[in-house]
């Protein structure tokens, strides 16, 4: 059986990728011999290096590849759908890059504790976190003490709960001041919680990257 028949497609620099399975978006980049979002990650390649990564809703692992090849020394990969774990670590295994990546299947969240994942039936592809016992709920804060280095960079695509995420990051945001990366899909709504949370931390709201969209936070210094 040929590679192309299995489904593996080859990115870059010994990056490659099984094309399976529901996550129709990156994988239509991924067909083409791209990154998802490549002009995001070109952006982190460029001004962000070294220190450990967490990639907070690693899906089947687009970001998780590029930040461990190209600019991190350790990414922490958190995903709380199984198959999307299990195609991320396939994919991670078959680029060589597991000696970098720390898998973590967990849901991020303001508390720790156990919930569920409950399939979006209008974005069937993406899970909200829910009521339930069939997941684990982390926060940012306990996520950090699995960090070998100091923490550069943290981004966050975790379905509305990224407001519930970062306000229980205190010690991450204190004491390693990473760049911020967060997807806010409403950002009508959802932006100025965010706004004034990180400002109260010394961050300030950088560049705006995709559709969805996702913002960059920069930390200025103390307040």
């Amino acid at each position: 059986m040929t590679k192309k028949k299995r489904g593996i497609r080859h990115l870059k620099d010994g990056v490659a990728v099984y094309i399976r399975g529901p996550i129709a978006h990156t994988q239509q980049s991924w067909s083409r011999g791209q990154f998802y979002e490549q002009p995001m990650l070109n952006y982190i390649r460029e001004h962000y290096r070294g220190g450990t990564f967490i990639d907070g809703g690693a899906c089947i692992g687009n970001h998780t590849l590029f930040f461990a090849r190209y600019c991190a020394a350790q990414v922490i990969a958190v995903e709380p759908v199984p198959r999307n774990m299990q195609h991320l670590m396939s994919n991670v295994a078959l680029s060589q890059l597991n000696g970098k990546v720390k898998f973590v299947e967990a849901a991020l969240s303001n508390y720790s504790g156990r919930g569920s994942m409950q399939q979006m039936s209008h974005y069937p592809e993406h899970h909200n976190l829910a009521k339930g016992d069939t997941v684990t709920v982390m926060t940012l804060d306990e996520l950090a003490g699995l960090a070998e280095h100091p923490i550069t960079l943290v981004k966050l695509d975790i379905q509305w709960q990224e407001f519930e995420a970062l306000s229980a990051a205190h010690n991450v945001l204190t004491e390693h001041h990473p760049a911020l990366f967060i997807e806010l899909v409403d950002p009508v709504k959802d932006r100025a919680p965010v706004d004034g949370l990180l400002a109260k931390y010394g961050y300030e709201r950088g560049r705006k990257f995709g559709g969805a969209p996702t913002y960059e936070y920069i930390w200025r210094g103390n307040v």
